[in-house]
Formats: structure tokens, C-alpha cells, sequence
């Protein structure tokens, strides 16, 4: 009872420094507040408006070219990084930062196309890839999704050919040919016959002639390729011995700009072919960093201002009555008593500050007419913590240093 009464009067003595240090804090409070919200605001701002729509947030990932080398028949080893296979996209899939990937699986065998148009046969050597779904569903027509996600062996191929091949044939071919240019409508429900396993300059065991259907033209892909479903070209690459998978290119979507460089240095150091805008990524993280580090000068200046003005009515108060903490020291109280109650007092005033400055800043702020067109406002909840520990603690090393001294230093 007798500590509580010591506590109590601890409390209420030297009202006005105890309400400088009240005021002054809570102003302080007030102020990293304030700048929390704009510092969230601002960078709100800048992932909603800017940064989610500026590429790159996709890095597009290829095989390093190398010379392949074989000795009577036996192929030589080949280098890390000159090819993609399973264990290169486990990998990937590992790295921090990672939101989707997308592997384009190569047809490793050889491969003709036949098609008809206008009465003309046409035949030649082609390329396929192999794409999953995920990435082309929106360029398949609803009439073709079905059999394109859920084809099985010995039902019609669905394909698509790149829009550039299209455009070349109207531009190159027809017009100075006198041909009829070809439209994307036309072109769409076109038949078409797959030869796997035989081109003009290979046969692979048995050739499987396979009928197809066009259904249409895509202008996400580019590379010069029929393209196919993966389940397509999986079933006949391991058809034809083919069995460990390898693929034409990565493209993986990473979760934040942020992520790209670094993912982007890991990736090359296997040696692969790593294609990212990172100069844009690099200007948005600089952007961000340099604002970040702007709002915590501007808060640093606060709350050291802060620190000095409650560190000097913290020491006044104690100053004042140090003489009477001695005298309770004479009378017995130790002094771990009069260090946990000073401490204690001045906990109990932040957490006070702390409240009202919280609770009016919220009130009030949502009282204002804060609607800007385009702009979410994002009103903080708490300060800068680590300011506010640093300046409070700092501030209360020199009233508590008071309180080490010796009674009879003084009396």
C-alpha cells in the first residue's frame, strides 16, 4: 500500500512537465502518423497506377546456344544452361518471388503440315510447341476449348499459328503473288494433316499421320510454330522415344518488381538465357527505396525534436526532485524501487499519448473530405514504432541516470 501511495504521488507531481512530455509526444505521434498514411498512400499509388501495369513483371527464359558435338553416334554431354528440362523448372519454381511459370514444351521429332487453300495443296516442314492452357485459353475460341484441354489420342489436333506468320503471308506472299490475302475468320476451321515423326530431312521410326483442325491465330506467341496443346506434343514426343521432357522457353511472372533482378542474376548463373526489362524494374525499386528513405528523414527530424524537448521535462521532473528520491533512498526505499517507478510513470504516459494521439488522429481524419479521383487513401493505425521506442527511450536515460547516484553525494 505504502509503494502504491509512493507511485501515486510520482504521478501527480511536477504537472507541467509531465504535461509537456504528454503533449509533446502525442504532437510527435501525431506527426508519424501523418506521414505513415502519405508514405502508404503514395506508394499505393504507385503499385495501383504505375507499377502494376508497367512491364516487366514476366522473364522469358531460353536455352543457351551451344554447338552439339556427337562421336560415332553418341552425343557429347551437354553443357548446363543449353537446355531446359524438368529439373531446370523445379528449380525455378523454388526461387523467392515466384507467382506462375509457363513452360512452351519442344516437339522432338520431326514434323510436316499439310493444308489446303484456295484448291492448293500445300506441304512443308514445321516446328511445334507444345503450350499449356493456362496461358492460351484466352486465344482459343469457345467452339475449340473443350477438345483442345481434354484431347486424346486418335482425336482431331486443335492448333493455332502464330498472328506474324498470317501477317507475313498477306503482306510477302499474296499481294506480290496476285494471291487472295487470307483473314483470321477464313483461316478458322481450316483442316489440316500432321505428319509426326517425318520431315524433308529426317524420318523417326514409323511416321503417325494425325488430321488437325485450325482454329485460329495467336498474337501471344511468337516464335515461328504450330501450337499445340501440351498434351499433344508430350504423348507424341514419348511416342517416339522422346521421354525426357525439354522445352523452347520459360516465361515466369513474378510476384513484384522487386523480384525481378535478383530472380534474373540467380537464373543466368545457371547459364541460361535471361530476357527481363530489369532497367524498369531497377528505376521502380529506386523510385520506391528513395521515398521510403525520404519519409523516414522527414520522421527522423520529428522525432528527434521530439526526443529532445521530452528528454528535457523528463530531466527537469527529475532534477526537481531528486532530492526528494534521496531522501526516500535515506529512508529505505531501494533504489530499483525508485528506477521501476519512474520508468513505470512514464510507461503509463506513453501508452496515454499513444492512445489519444491514435484514437483523435483516426477520428478526425475520417471526418475530412479525403476523395481525390483515383487515389485510395490509406489512413495508418500506428506510428513509426521504431522511432517511437528510440526517441522515448533515449529520451529517459538522463531522468533515470539521476536516480543512480548516491544519497550521500548530495546530503
Amino acid at each position: 500500500m505504502k509503494k502504491l501511495i509512493l507511485f501515486f504521488k510520482e504521478l501527480v507531481a511536477e504537472p507541467w512537465f509531465h504535461f509537456l512530455f504528454l503533449l509533446v509526444l502525442a504532437f510527435a505521434i501525431w506527426f508519424s502518423l501523418a506521414f505513415v498514411s502519405i508514405e502508404q498512400t503514395t506508394l499505393s499509388y504507385l503499385q495501383n497506377r504505375f507499377e502494376a501495369n508497367l512491364p516487366p513483371k514476366t522473364i522469358r527464359i531460353t536455352p543457351k546456344p551451344v554447338k552439339t558435338l556427337s562421336f560415332f553416334g553418341l552425343q557429347v554431354k551437354r553443357p548446363e544452361g543449353s537446355f531446359i528440362d524438368d529439373r531446370t523448372i523445379t528449380r525455378i519454381r523454388r526461387l523467392n518471388g515466384i507467382k506462375r511459370i509457363y513452360s512452351f514444351l519442344s516437339s522432338q521429332v520431326p514434323m510436316q503440315v499439310q493444308i489446303s487453300l484456295f484448291g492448293l495443296g500445300y506441304q512443308s516442314d514445321v516446328v511445334a510447341i507444345g503450350v499449356p492452357w493456362e496461358f492460351i485459353q484466352s486465344e482459343i475460341p469457345s467452339s475449340y476449348r473443350s477438345r483442345w484441354r481434354n484431347w486424346k489420342e486418335g482425336e482431331k489436333v486443335i492448333g493455332l499459328l502464330p498472328s506474324l506468320l498470317l501477317d507475313m503471308y498477306n503482306q510477302t506472299l499474296a499481294k506480290p503473288n496476285q494471291l487472295p490475302t487470307i483473314t483470321e475468320d477464313f483461316a478458322r476451321g481450316q483442316n489440316l494433316r500432321l505428319v509426326f515423326g517425318k520431315s524433308s530431312l529426317k524420318t523417326t521410326g514409323t511416321p503417325v499421320v494425325v488430321d488437325g483442325e485450325l482454329a485460329g491465330f495467336s498474337h501471344k506467341v511468337g516464335e515461328i510454330a504450330l501450337i499445340l496443346p501440351l498434351a499433344v506434343v508430350s504423348h507424341y514426343n514419348r511416342l517416339f522415344g522422346y521421354t525426357n521432357a525439354e522445352y523452347s522457353y520459360v516465361l515466369v511472372e513474378v510476384e513484384t518488381h522487386e523480384h525481378v533482378l535478383p530472380i534474373t542474376k540467380e537464373i543466368q548463373k545457371w547459364g541460361l538465357v535471361v530476357n527481363s526489362e530489369s532497367g524498369i524494374s531497377q528505376e521502380i525499386v529506386s523510385l520506391k527505396k528513395n521515398l521510403r528513405l525520404l519519409f523516414r528523414l522527414l520522421q527522423g527530424i520529428i522525432w528527434g525534436l521530439c526526443g529532445v524537448a521530452i528528454g528535457l521535462a523528463a530531466f527537469l521532473s527529475g532534477l526537481r526532485r531528486q532530492s526528494y528520491y534521496h531522501l526516500l533512498r535515506i529512508l529505505g526505499e531501494s533504489r530499483l524501487f525508485l528506477l521501476l517507478s519512474v520508468a513505470a510513470k512514464y510507461m503509463l504516459f506513453v501508452w496515454i499519448a499513444f492512445s489519444f494521439a491514435t484514437f483523435s488522429f483516426g477520428y478526425f481524419v475520417k471526418k475530412l473530405p479525403l476523395s481525390i479521383p483515383g487515389i485510395s487513401f490509406e489512413i495508418a493505425t500506428r506510428p513509426d514504432m521504431l522511432f517511437l521506442y528510440l526517441a522515448v527511450g533515449i529520451a529517459l536515460l538522463p531522468s533515470l541516470s539521476l536516480l543512480t547516484t548516491r544519497p550521500g553525494n548530495r546530503l
